[in-house]
């Protein structure tokens, strides 16, 4: 029996993955046509120039540090805010009417959330709505892309055993065809 190792993944499992990824990547993107595909996401963090103790001037240039955790985020003395855990934060939440009471908070209801508090909120000025809205894609498109990774993986995971059988009944049958070929070609030496 032969071997069917990288060569057979390459030639018929690759192609497979490739079409899994494409399929369940243009499903996800069917239901997040309103953000745009013009969205770039990168990791790399901005330079810093903000003291992490103190809130920055009005006009001042501000940039993310690098070095700062979520916790550290949260717990900036500059912030005078009661929101400090996920508790607090979903309570809140709730009474603003901005997430349904009692459901499961997931990426798409936050975003939706920080959609409409954009559209809710008189004071924020055209800035500030324009780095909460962008927050909000980001989410949404970093999730769908984690989503779409995940359940290709899956897919490929459930699927590569099955292929691999296939392919090894492939490969013997063709032999067998190899063998009747070659029969059937011989001349008929009894007559």
């Amino acid at each position: 029996m032969p071997d069917s190792g990288p060569d057979v993944r390459r030639t018929t499992i690759e192609p497979i993955k490739l079409t899994m990824v494409n399929t369940i990547s243009a499903s996800f993107e069917e239901t997040s046509n309103v953000l745009g595909d013009s969205v770039q996401m990168s990791d790399e963090p901005g330079p810093s120039t903000q003291d992490p103790k103190t809130r920055p001037k009005r006009g001042a240039a501000t940039f993310r540090p690098p070095n700062r955790s979520i916790p550290e985020l949260i717990n900036n003395p500059a912030n005078n805010s009661t929101i400090i855990d996920e508790a607090t934060a979903r309570a809140e939440l709730e009474r603003r009417f901005f997430i349904t009471p009692a459901t499961e908070i997931t990426i798409e209801s936050l975003t939706t959330a920080l959609l409409d508090f954009t559209v809710q909120a008189n004071s924020l000025t055209p800035m500030h709505i324009d780095i909460i809205r962008a927050i909000a894609i980001l989410l949404v498109k970093t999730d769908h892309a984690k989503k779409t990774k995940l359940l290709a993986d899956a897919m490929i995971e459930r699927l590569m055993e099955p292929l691999m059988k296939l392919e090894e009944i492939a490969t013997k049958h063709e032999s067998k065809m190899e063998i009747l070929t070659r029969v059937t070609d011989e001349p008929q030496r009894d007559l």
